[in-house]
């Protein structure tokens, strides 16, 4: 009888530590606190497929666009995703047109959808105009389509980063950084972010165009100087012909002048001598 009562307690301690163990495994995630299973997989690698294929897309040189976007300045990670996330959605409904059986066409829809997700899974919370408003962050840029894709592209990185790297909830409340006047600027890059890849190559591409844009401004110049010195050079020689001709004219008459003239003088001088009293010896 004692083996039997033995037998039970040791099986009830078995069953208490398996139940422990099981409870531990399931307050362990609401402990930490970790981003929920739906946004943890909102955006993996392979819907960065999308945009990479965009980019590559584009022409090299082509159309300049005008839109706006979100300096990064001193803003930190999350508040520049939480802040710039929303102007994705807008460029692409702006400025990213084309045909719905197209590659690029596809690719902008896909796009959309993500971020459409990303919102209605509540992964990012859209911003709260009465407490939180960005607009100090707010810039107007003048580039090419694809510089603003590589700017979209460093967004959709970060947030990729966010939610595969943090262990704890994000705290989006960007009240505080939303609330200084003026961004921080450094003067090592034109470009929002930390210097990733994107943002190196858009820094690149940007200084690029800037050098080609110097040489063509160079090289419009040196044509009109060179037009210019060709039209004046004609109209220079035959102001000096025409002038060289006047002073040889000029100097003709001077001198056909001065040939009738002295015949003349010196009759008029013999005349002179001729009417005065002769000497007598």
């Amino acid at each position: 009888m004692s083996t039997v009562s033995s037998l039970l307690k040791w099986l009830m301690c078995v069953f208490q530590v398996k139940s422990v163990c099981v409870l531990v495994l399931l307050c362990v995630p609401f402990a930490m606190g970790g981003i929920r299973g739906p946004c943890r997989h909102s955006l993996t690698k392979e819907h960065l497929l999308h945009i990479k294929s965009l980019i590559n897309n584009q022409l090299q040189s082509g159309c300049y666009i005008t839109y706006t976007f979100i300096e990064r300045g001193s803003l930190g990670k999350v508040c520049y995703v939480k802040a710039a996330l929303p102007w994705t959605l807008e460029l692409l409904s702006t400025h990213f047109h084309y045909v719905s059986s197209s590659e690029n066409g596809k690719n902008v829809r896909a796009l959309k959808a993500l971020i459409l997700n990303i919102y209605s899974q509540k992964c990012a919370p859209a911003i709260n105009d009465v407490e939180e408003d960005p607009v100090a962050f707010e810039r107007v840029y003048y580039g090419s389509p694809k510089e603003a894709l590589l700017r979209m592209q460093e967004v959709l990185g970060l947030y990729l980063d966010i939610i595969t790297q943090s262990t704890t909830a994000v705290d989006w409340n960007c009240e505080a950084e939303y609330a200084q006047q003026e961004p921080s600027w450094t003067p090592t890059s034109t470009l929002p972010g930390t210097g990733g890849p994107a943002n190196g190559l858009l820094g690149r591409n940007t200084r690029n165009e800037t050098t080609k844009e110097l040489h063509t401004f160079y090289k419009l110049g040196f044509i009109s100087v060179t037009a210019c010195c060709g039209l004046l050079l004609p109209f220079t020689v035959c102001y000096f012909i025409k002038l060289k001709k006047l002073q040889n004219n000029l100097h003709q008459t001077q001198s056909m002048s001065h040939e009738r003239f002295t015949p003349y003088q010196h009759s008029i001088e013999l005349q002179d001598l001729s009417g005065l009293p002769q000497l007598h010896a």
